[in-house]
């Protein structure tokens, strides 16, 4: 948990490009990239987007369990969080 956390970003226009990377020791152990693309919102397009997103919450949150589920089989051992330790 003791990472230097480096967040890039461009202004927001047409698209939006959000960066993370993580250092340990000055070398580079994470980076991920978010990269977005302004669509308009209109009539037809509202609905979609308010069906949408919800299923796109409970997506994200049913493949984190999995992939915290898949990490238990392995026999991954759990650490608590350093503050929280005692």
């Amino acid at each position: 948990m003791n990472l230097i956390y480096r967040w890039y970003s461009n202004a927001p226009g047409d698209d939006l490009q959000i960066q993370i990377a993580l250092f340990e020791e000055g070398q580079r152990i994470f980076d991920a990239v978010l990269s977005l693309t302004a669509e308009p919102l209109d009539a037809r397009s509202a609905p979609r987007a308010v069906l949408a997103y919800p299923l796109m919450t409970v997506k994200v949150a049913a493949g984190i369990y999995w992939e915290a589920l898949r990490l238990f089989l392995k026999g991954v051992s759990l650490h608590p969080h350093p503050k929280r330790s005692h």
